[in-house]
């Protein structure tokens, strides 16, 4: 049995390994035919090859609406090689057409029966998460954010040091789905934001939902590095082979950003200190690990024989 999961260097991705090798011990190795689906937007992109006999889905999910990041579901003639034991929650399951009692909700929530919540002081009034794409736009979050006394967690840290730093806040800013997924889990209550048009509201809403919750984010304004407006502007102006003035473009954009949209921007999140806070209720929560966790024990009864 494989463990299958998206292996970029993203919190929510990394917590795969922690998770499954710790509640599954001595269930997976590196080679075999049959492959065990984890935690992430990985429907439309982790799919069975030739040799594959089953594929066991746990708690995955599918971001619809853009094939070019998500890919598309698994197509009909595949379908027979999937077990579906459960998903991320009733969007992904509607979308594969899969009975209701599939929604269940994303494996994360199960990080606190592997990693005990700790009992450190706060020192964090409110931290920021953004999702692991906008720190590629804009680099600075740190920095702009520490002028109005938000830490910045970067979601690409090892996960020992974003649980820790999630742990320390008493709320969290939050644009990584899995830094909400987590901060719930741990107790902590969250603030959705969006700030920029690549966040997958889809994701979102599916999780949300799993939940009994509502998704609504807050919207900021998109901040872009020097190099990345210059790359948007080279695309734009590519039929007309202008490099020089895509350059300048993007300067002079810069200029302006740093002037108006800094400002936009950091009086959003001032404002977004006081917005609706979320956090499930503990009954719904503690229902669904018990769920889930009734799940992964049939998983391993049914394929205890691969071991």
């Amino acid at each position: 049995m494989r463990l299958i999961y998206h292996e970029g260097k993203n919190f929510g991705d990394a917590l795969n390994p922690i998770i499954f090798n710790k509640l599954l011990p001595n269930f997976f190795t590196d080679k075999g035919n049959y492959e065990f689906l984890g935690i992430g937007s990985i429907l439309g992109l982790k799919k069975p090859q030739p040799e594959t006999k089953k594929m066991i889905v746990f708690s995955s999910g599918f971001g619809n609406f853009d094939t070019s990041t998500y890919g598309k579901i698994p197509e009909k003639n595949v379908l027979k090689k999937y077990d579906f034991r459960c998903v991320r929650g009733p969007l992904t399951a509607k979308v594969l057409s899969l009975p209701e009692k599939t929604a269940v909700c994303d494996g994360a929530i199960l990080l606190p029966h592997v990693i005990p919540p700790i009992h450190a002081n706060k020192q964090y009034k409110y931290s920021y998460m953004p999702h692991h794409g906008s720190l590629t736009f804009y680099p600075e979050w740190k920095e702009l954010l520490q002028s109005i006394d938000i830490n910045l967690i970067d979601p690409r840290e090892n996960v020992s040091f974003v649980l820790e730093e999630i742990q320390k806040s008493d709320i969290l800013i939050s644009e990584a789905m899995h830094g909400a997924i987590i901060a719930d889990a741990y107790r902590i209550p969250w603030i959705p934001i969006k700030t920029n048009k690549t966040i997958n509201e889809f994701k979102w809403q599916d999780f949300s939902q799993s939940l009994d919750l509502e998704f609504n984010p807050n919207k900021a304004q998109t901040l872009f590095s020097l190099p990345i407006l210059q790359s948007i502007c080279e695309h734009k102006l590519k039929p007309l082979q202008a490099k020089p003035v895509s350059i300048a473009l993007a300067k002079l954009y810069k200029k302006y950003q740093d002037v108006v949209t800094k400002k936009a921007v950091l009086k959003k999140f001032e404002e977004v200190k006081s917005a609706r806070q979320f956090l499930s209720e503990e009954k719904v929560l503690e229902r669904k690990k018990e769920s889930l966790s009734q799940i992964l024990d049939e998983i391993y009864l049914d394929y205890k024989s691969l071991v």
